[in-house]
């Protein structure tokens, strides 16, 4: 959404969905992968993840910590909403808290 004519990611997402069980999507960014996110919001195959600077203070105004799927997707889409100039050692604190535990839960 936003910057997109095509939303290329979501293309190749469903592309590989015709081959694979599930796909983790990361999208760390200025701005929340809501086109991603949405496209997929009710799809328990697709994880997507978008770390980003928080909604209320940036375009599109979304990528809050409740927005987490719906349906069948409930609890497959994950917000990390960063406040204006956080620094390089918070990047690092989400990889260990948020990324890591996926990874091993």
């Amino acid at each position: 959404s936003g910057f997109c004519y095509v939303n290329d990611v979501v293309i190749a997402i469903a592309h590989f969905l015709s081959a694979c069980k599930r796909v983790f999507y990361f999208d760390v960014d200025a701005h929340h992968g809501d086109g991603v996110e949405q496209a997929f919001y009710e799809n328990p195959r697709v994880f997507t993840l978008s770390v980003h600077q928080d909604g209320r203070t940036l375009f599109p105004g979304s990528g809050f910590l409740n927005e987490i799927g719906r349906g069948e997707g409930a609890g497959y889409s994950a917000n990390v909403p960063l406040l204006p100039w956080t620094a390089d050692e918070a990047y690092f604190e989400v990889w260990d808290q948020v990324v890591e535990p996926l990874h091993h839960p």
